[in-house]
Formats: structure tokens, sequence, C-alpha cells
């Protein structure tokens, strides 16, 4: 079992890596102190692979309570919020109870908002069983839903207690899954980690220090300035573009496609501007190809559409819309745009 420890002073928690570690939860969460009720939140496709293990291993030590949601990014809703906090209220939680999210970024998002303004804060405990939750979304506290005018537009810094990453779980992913994980990987390299690049470009391979390395670096990240008023705005190259894809697709672009495709977007823009040699485009296009990740929508886009909904992007300041870019592999930058150079990056992809 790997360890990464995210510093926050009396919010610091330990991200745990490793295989068999649903088996290992109720020692895990005991080491802790935590103890009550915990309210799993998943939804069934992940409840029926991996639910059941979990929950009869917390049953050793608490009492053990489920509410199942949809799966898919519609989900992330009002509606949904609402019926987990009615859960709560029903079954009478605590503050000093816990939620814990089993399955992928939709399920942690939705589960830590609910934990984050039930009782104005309950103990929550992230266990991600997909790629991208385990590298990226299950880490630093953002949690949130969705509005039909733009993607985590209302949500909360909440961090958990605990993350699991039990990496057995990523057996059950389907190609396209791990494919969106890759996405959110290759992110990592073009910001901060290029040897992540040059790794994955020999021979593509996911493994426990790999999704180590991921988090180690976001950690750092997030130890540095939780809040996102400056370091942190990296973590979000390729995501405006790509919450915007994703918007006007209606999600039939899942997340990691969609980061994938922003973030060749902020990449012909960082050329247009003169920070990257012009054949970096190409090589990171050759390194989408290899693993499979997309390096066009395949359908029409609507630019003036999807430039509105990037105006809703929380990296907007003083009415000016601002992008991550690249002045060099490894040195991105928070730089306002302009219309013309997103429309010429929606282009190419």
């Amino acid at each position: 079992m790997t360890t990464v420890q995210v510093k926050l002073a009396p919010r610091s928690y330990a991200i745990q890596i490793g295989t068999d570690l649903l088996d290992k939860s109720c020692q895990l969460l005991s080491e802790l102190d935590l103890h009550g009720k915990i309210l799993i939140i998943s939804n069934k496709k992940v409840w029926h692979l991996y639910g059941r293990q979990l929950r009869d291993n917390l049953a050793k030590h608490y009492s053990v309570f489920t509410c199942l949601i949809g799966d898919g990014e519609r989900y992330k809703s009002y509606g949904e919020l609402q019926k987990i906090l009615r859960f709560l209220i029903k079954n009478k939680f605590e503050r000093l109870d816990t939620i814990a999210a089993l399955g992928g970024g939709i399920v942690g998002d939705l589960a830590g908002f609910a934990a984050a303004i039930f009782l104005r804060g309950i103990n929550f405990v992230q266990i991600p069983t997909t790629l991208l939750a385990q590298v990226d979304s299950s880490v630093g506290g953002k949690t949130a839903i969705n509005d039909p005018l733009g993607k985590n537009l209302i949500g909360a810094f909440y961090q958990p207690k605990l993350v699991i990453a039990d990496t057995r779980t990523l057996r059950t992913l389907s190609a396209r899954e791990l494919r969106c994980g890759l996405g959110e990987i290759v992110k990592y390299g073009l910001i901060a980690e290029p040897k992540i690049l040059a790794a994955l470009a020999q021979k593509p391979s996911i493994n426990a220090e790999l999704i180590a390395q991921c988090c180690r670096r976001k950690a750092k990240i997030v130890s540095a300035d939780e809040r996102e008023n400056g370091l942190r705005a990296i973590l979000n190259f390729g995501h405006t573009i790509g919450h915007a894809l994703e918007t006007v697709s209606r999600y039939r672009i899942s997340h990691g496609e969609a980061i994938a495709l922003g973030a060749l977007g902020a990449l012909h823009i960082s050329i247009s501007r003169g920070y990257l040699p012009v054949q970096t485009l190409a090589q990171t296009q050759k390194l989408y190809l290899k693993l499979g990740l997309p390096t066009h929508t395949g359908q029409r886009l609507n630019h003036d559409q999807i430039y509105q909904i990037m105006q809703s992007d929380k990296k907007v300041a003083d009415s000016r819309l601002r992008m991550v870019l690249l002045r060099a592999i490894g040195k991105p930058v928070l730089c306002p745009v302009e219309y013309d150079e997103v429309v010429k990056a929606l282009a190419i992809i």
C-alpha cells in the first residue's frame, strides 16, 4: 500500500493506494476514530460489483446504510442531491456520522457536496473506483452538482477524511472508462510531469505508481492552494473548453475525452501565441492515438454556443475569459483569451 499525504493542517488526510483495500476499509476508517453510522452512496453498476463487499467489511464496526443514485452526469443534479439529503434526515444521521462515496467522479462530487451541506458538514470518505477518480477527482475536496447552464457551477470545497483507492477495481472498467482516466493523466504530464508523457509514449501502463505519481502532484498543488486562488488553477488545463464540450454534447462526450480535446485546444492557442513549438500539437495528437484518446469531436460544433458556455467558467475574472495555457511543457500559465483564439482552437477539434 502506498500512502500520499494531502497537507492541509487540521484538514490533512491520506490517500491510500493499493490492491484489496476495500477489505481493509473498516480498519482504515477505525484508525481515524470515525464511528457511528455510515451511508454508502454509489450507483447500481458499482454497487453490484463492489457494494456488498464494502458494506460487509464496514458492518464489522459500523451501522451501514446505502443510497444508490443514477449512473451518468445528468444525475449530478438538484434532484439527486435532495434525495440524498432527505435520506440522511429520515435516517437521523448526525454530524459525527460519515458519508462514503463508492464510485467514480460523479458519485464522489455529489456525495461530497451532500456531506458539505448536511448539518453544515459531516464526515466524508472517498472510495474511487475509476481511474479518473483515483488520479484526480477524489483528491482535493472539490464537490459539486451541475446546472443546465453549465457543469459544476453549484458546489463547495470540502475535503474528505480519507481517500481509499483500491486498484483492483480498475479491472472491471471498460476501455472507454480507462481512456477517460488517461486523459487526466496526460494533463498532469503536460502541466507538471513531462516524464509521464515519455513513459506513456514508450509503454502505456496503468499501475499503482502512476496513480501515486499523479496524486503526489495534485496533493502538492492542493496543499499550497486549497481554494484555487492561484496555483491550483493550473489543474484546470483543458477544462475550460472541455467542460463546455460536455455541456453542449449533453455529456455524450465523457469528461476524460472532453478534457483531452480541451487540452488540444489550449495547446493550439499556446502555439499560436508563440509559447510552444508548432510540432507540440502533432506530438500530443500522436500520443492520443496511441492511448486511444480522441483528437476530434466527430461532430460539427456551434462555436458561439460553446463560447457562451465558457463565459460561465469559474476562472472568468472581471468578465474576461481566462484559460490555462502552456509557455512550455511543464510550465502552465493562466491567461485571458479572446473569442477569435477560442474559435480557431475549436476548429481543430
